[in-house]
């Protein structure tokens, strides 16, 4: 075979490749979802560095049909604080892709006490909720009930990320994350303005992506 045939034959490979490629199918991937949902975390960063602890996690989904559940009648974290009736759950109800199937996480706990960089926080419920449906858009929702600092009560607006700033410390109330996938809503999110202390309560994320 001469150079010009091998070069003609190399020619005819590539461009079969490249239909192949152009097909339609050729490059669609399998959707994937995803969700999680924590009643409660913190994360304390210490001489050897953070420590992350977790009451009423479900951990993450692993299939389409996959639902997690989680649940604690009390629970605390060492120097952080705890509340009662943990609960947590992720769904998927995902079977052919169609509207009207989802991905739904809730978290929730009752008569939360915190005490962080020397302020006390407090609240009766807190939930936070997610929802990821397919073909639209995720939604989330959150509910805290009687939130105070220090013994103060803390309105709560509804709006999303509402943040309120004590000296050494920030609330998050409501906090929306969102993506091109999913949304992940906390019912509240306390740091230490150092970095030393960070306490979710009531997180629930949902996700449908490529």
């Amino acid at each position: 075979m001469t150079k010009a045939s091998d070069a003609r034959s190399g020619l005819v490979a590539l461009a079969a490749l490249a239909l192949l490629a152009s097909a339609p199918g050729a490059s669609a991937q399998t959707p994937t979802t995803s969700g999680r949902a924590t009643a409660m975390q913190a994360t304390v960063t210490g001489p050897l560095g953070p420590t992350t602890t977790a009451l009423g996690s479900t951990g993450g989904l692993v299939d389409d049909g996959d639902a997690r559940t989680a649940a604690l009648l009390t629970g605390s974290i060492p120097s952080v604080g705890g509340a009662n009736v943990l609960h947590a759950a992720t769904i998927s109800s995902i079977e052919g892709w169609n509207p009207g199937e989802d991905v739904t996480s809730e978290a929730s706990l009752a008569d939360l006490v915190l005490t962080v960089a020397g302020n006390a926080i407090s609240a009766s419920f807190a939930m936070a909720q997610a929802r990821a449906p397919v073909g639209a858009a995720a939604t989330g929702s959150c509910s805290l009930q009687e939130l105070a600092v220090n013994g103060v009560p803390i309105a709560t607006s509804g709006a999303e990320s509402q943040t309120v700033s004590i000296p050494g410390l920030r609330l998050v109330i409501n906090e929306v994350q969102r993506t091109a996938s999913g949304i992940t809503v906390n019912g509240l999110h306390v740091t230490t303005l150092d970095g030393a202390v960070d306490v979710v309560v009531a997180s629930a994320t949902a996700a449908i992506g490529q």
